[in-house]
Order: C-alpha cells, then structure tokens, then sequence
C-alpha cells in the first residue's frame, strides 16, 4: 500500500499511469467505430445502391475523419511546443513546422467550423426528413 501519508501521491501516480492507456483505448475505439461504420455503408444496400454511394453518407464519413484528425494533430503539435518550451517554437525543432501544417489540416478542405455545419446539417437531414 505504500508509506503512510503517501496515499494520495500514490494513487494519483496510478492515475497518470493509467491515463496513458485510456487514450489509446480512446484512439482505438474512434477508429474503430469509424471503421465499422465505414465498412457497414459500403455494405448495406439503400435505395437501389450502397449507403456508401449516397452523397449525404459521404460527406459525413468525411467531414468526420477530417474534423477529429486535424483538431487531435493540432491539439498534439501545440502540446509537443508548450512541453519544449522556447526550443519547439524554434525551427531547430520539427515540431514548429507541424503546428503550421497541422493548422492547415483545420481550414483546408474547408474549415472544421463549416465541417461542423455539414455534419449538423447532415444529422438533421437523416434525423428530420429534408
């Protein structure tokens, strides 16, 4: 159990230590969602063709992927700066350089605020009838 009066630094080194593998059973239970409903769309037949095939399910698997990569790339290469200090904001590093690309992941290919309003619109669309 550990020296008396070091209970809570214990526990939270259990917490820190287990943190690491909530974000990857995270990281693995959003692609494999994704992937699920990827392959299921591909399969399952609507309307005289593959859900896969319906411009509405396109978008969304889409906008989805783009949305939640470029917003976890620019959370992770601000993160990689913030914990380098002075050094990951210096082209000494590479780190400097994937912050800008990664921002360019957010507005490219339309920003991830209009890939919010697409996917809104698609859920309301599929929920409520056009």
């Amino acid at each position: 159990m550990g020296e008396e009066g070091e209970g809570f630094v214990n526990f939270m080194k259990t917490l820190d230590a287990g943190r690491i593998g909530i974000a990857a059973l995270s990281l693995g239970l959003a692609a494999g969602a994704f992937d699920v409903a990827f392959r299921y769309t591909d399969a399952r037949q609507q309307f005289g063709q593959k859900l896969s095939g319906l411009q509405p399910v396109q978008f969304r698997l889409a906008a989805m992927a783009k949305l939640f990569c470029s917003e976890l790339a620019m959370r992770a290469t601000l993160q990689a700066i913030q914990l380098m200090g002075g050094a990951g904001y210096t082209s000494d590093y590479p780190v400097e350089r994937m912050a800008r690309d990664a921002k360019v992941c957010e507005i490219g290919e339309g920003t991830n605020e209009i890939q919010r309003i697409v996917i809104g619109r698609e859920l309301l669309k599929e929920a409520f009838g056009d």
